[in-house]
């Protein structure tokens, strides 16, 4: 694999020279992507992460939801296996390896979703419920799905606001933003207090379940994205081994941050095993 990435080379020397105390995390990964996993926790645990070793440096519990209280405001929803993930501290058990564990947040079929936060008051309100659960459960951040709504009014735009507060609440800082820009129409310069969108998202991930034109794709979101390129994310899934295939060539190519996989399971050895041929 050809290492033209600084921070590529940053590893290489850290795990070559084993120097690296007191660097940050993210120049210290014993590999040289940074990859994310999605867990479907209603059927697998968190901890099926750690099977594939060192390979995932985030981990996504998919997924809390967002549902309406009696008054119509936003609160986070959590669902009997969400709750027992938590609740049995599995993030924990990853963290201590190293790997960073972020609460996936889903619309759940009602009008309190994401892009239904029109009001500055309500996309508060989401922001601090936000805030808290990571606090309490002492996860590293979130990553915004933003399907499966039901409000009469929707503007994808305005997932912004509730960002901006989520980003500037005290108890949120220095915590990992998320997103699947896969699922709306997204104006990355959409600004709310002086802010723009791509610059609260630290992860922009982009859906590859069925074989196209990637480089197509990768224009498309380049331009949108205004060269966000660091923080792209090709997701791939087990069902389409060519598309996982082309993304990893498409990242080493490209020089992405790293590659994620979507419903990662015990049962995914071999599919691992062929992108980190390709990766590494």
């Amino acid at each position: 694999m050809k290492i033209t990435n600084p921070l590529q080379i940053l590893r290489l020397y850290r795990n070559f020279t084993g120097l690296g105390f007191g660097w940050p995390s993210y120049l210290i990964s014993s590999s040289n992507f940074a990859n994310l996993a999605l867990v479907e926790v209603n059927s697998n645990d968190l901890t099926v992460v750690l099977q594939y070793g060192d390979f995932f440096e985030y981990a996504v519990i998919f997924a809390g939801n967002i549902n309406c209280d009696d008054n119509g405001d936003p609160i986070i929803y959590l669902n009997a296996q969400v709750s027992e993930i938590l609740e049995t501290k599995q993030p924990a058990q990853l963290q201590q390896k190293n790997i960073k564990v972020l609460m996936g947040l889903l619309n759940n079929h009602e009008p309190c979703g994401w892009s239904c936060q029109v009001t500055d008051d309500n996309a508060l309100k989401l922001a601090t419920n936000i805030s808290n659960l990571i606090e309490q459960y002492q996860l590293d951040g979130i990553f915004v799905d933003d399907e499966y709504s039901s409000c009469s009014y929707k503007d994808n735009n305005q997932i912004t606001k509730t960002l901006y507060f989520l980003r500037n609440n005290t108890s949120f800082q220095n915590k990992i933003i998320g997103m699947d820009v896969s699922v709306g129409t997204y104006n990355p310069n959409f600004i709310f207090n002086n802010t723009s969108l791509q610059t609260l998202l630290d992860i922009i991930y982009i859906e590859y379940y069925s074989l196209t034109d990637i480089m197509d794709l990768y224009e498309t979101k380049l331009n949108t994205w205004h060269n966000q390129k660091n923080k792209f994310y090709f997701s791939v899934q087990d069902y389409c081994i060519p598309c996982a295939t082309e993304a990893a060539n498409f990242i080493v190519q490209n020089n992405l941050p790293g590659i994620a996989v979507f419903n990662l399971t015990s049962s995914d050895t071999t599919f691992i095993n062929n992108i980190k041929n390709i990766l590494y």
